[in-house]
């Protein structure tokens, strides 16, 4: 699993899984998303059925454009001490629950 922040917030998981599935398997695709609007934010955790297929996608898109616009896309593997991002990411699963 990994941290991907910074991509089009138009995007959905569907546009997420078919802009990263030449990286490998995606098993789930999860969006950060507004509680009141319901549209997604800029970031997410995208899971693949390997960390070697993670590790490949976050080494491909350091600091490159994906989608439209400047702006850069941030990634990094997710780890399971507690750091910033495993904070966001307990948060964000405690808001889908």
């Amino acid at each position: 699993m990994f941290f991907l922040d910074g991509f089009p917030t138009y995007w959905d998981e569907e546009r997420v899984k078919e802009e990263l599935k030449k990286f490998g398997q995606i098993e789930k695709v999860q969006l950060s998303k507004n509680m009141a609007s319901a549209k997604c934010k800029d970031f997410g955790f995208i899971h693949f059925s390997t960390r070697g297929e993670a590790q490949a996608c976050v080494g491909s898109l350091i600091n490159i454009n994906i989608g439209e616009g400047d702006s850069k896309v941030k990634t990094n593997i997710a780890k399971p001490q507690h750091s910033a991002y495993h904070e966001a990411y307990q948060q964000f699963l405690t808001l889908q629950a």
